[in-house]
């Protein structure tokens, strides 16, 4: 959900609080300019109020704020414009590259934190744990992550499973079973190989887990579970920069939560696996 989606539905707000939202809706690049001091003049509210309001909404204090109202209207700009959308322009210096991208990937991963209930990642990772094989599945910059994904499981013992091409996994999911579990890793949620492998795991009964963007995709309607990404990419960005460390986060959160579930049990397994790592 954009900052602005998620500011103008939360309903906990005061008076003063949802005056303050409707100034920086119409005034946004105003406000990346603007001190505590100046916005709380604009607005006739008080400096602890707006301190209080950022708290609220979870920043780390105005200045967060600003660094992600500034990423939004990056993001704003970035999908009204025409032609390729690149994170960097040819003007920019080295520092701004620097803090162009981690500020891409900082909003991502914060932002996909607030995606994905607790609830929901504990039941899935019960079923990871149940699964007779754990299967994993991506193409593209996603199947790296898969990849990773499959070495992190595979050292906690887990029977898993993972191919390399297209067509080695699609023979796997021709052998999957209801008690397989797979994890399917798609960006945009649309890719073609990826859709049909996963038609196919459903047909076998096999439960499907995905791991997609935050949005309305075919991956994700055919699922079991839905996990999302939310990220700085487009959908359709081939580049792949923000949204590959979101979806490595949500592994190494599914991961962390697995070795939770028996935590002395698992580090004792962990310390016996011999590694080059």
């Amino acid at each position: 959900m954009s900052l602005f989606s998620r500011l103008k539905k939360n309903y906990d707000l005061t008076p003063s609080e949802r005056h303050l939202v409707d100034f920086i809706m119409i005034n946004s690049n105003d406000v990346m300019e603007m001190s505590m001091s100046e916005l709380a003049k604009a607005t006739f509210i008080s400096r602890s109020t707006i301190a209080r309001f950022c708290e609220k909404n979870g920043f780390n204090g105005y200045h967060d704020f600003k660094t992600q109202l500034a990423i939004e209207m990056n993001l704003f700009l970035k999908e009204n414009a025409s032609g390729l959308i690149f994170p960097i322009e040819s003007q920019d210096k080295p520092r701004d590259i620097i803090d162009r991208m981690t500020s891409n990937s900082i909003y991502s991963l914060m932002e996909t934190s607030k995606a994905n209930k607790p609830e929901l990642l504990e039941e899935i990772v019960n079923k990871m744990k149940a699964a007779r094989n754990l299967m994993f599945f991506g193409t593209n910059f996603s199947h790296m992550a898969a990849q990773d994904a499959a070495l992190r499981f595979l050292q906690s013992g887990l029977p898993v499973v993972s191919y390399a091409t297209p067509d080695e996994m699609m023979v796997q999911a021709q052998f999957a079973g209801k008690e397989d579990t797979a994890l399917l890793l798609s960006y945009s949620g649309q890719a073609k190989k990826l859709l049909k492998i996963a038609d196919i795991l459903k047909k076998r009964g096999a439960t499907c887990i995905s791991i997609t963007a935050n949005s309305n995709n075919p991956l994700a309607e055919i699922s079991d579970y839905n996990l999302y990404v939310n990220a700085t990419d487009a959908i359709s960005d081939t580049f792949a920069t923000s949204s590959r460390i979101a979806m490595l986060n949500v592994i190494d959160i599914l991961y962390m939560m697995y070795v939770h579930s028996d935590i002395d049990c698992h580090l004792k397994l962990l310390n016996s696996v011999e590694t080059d790592l």
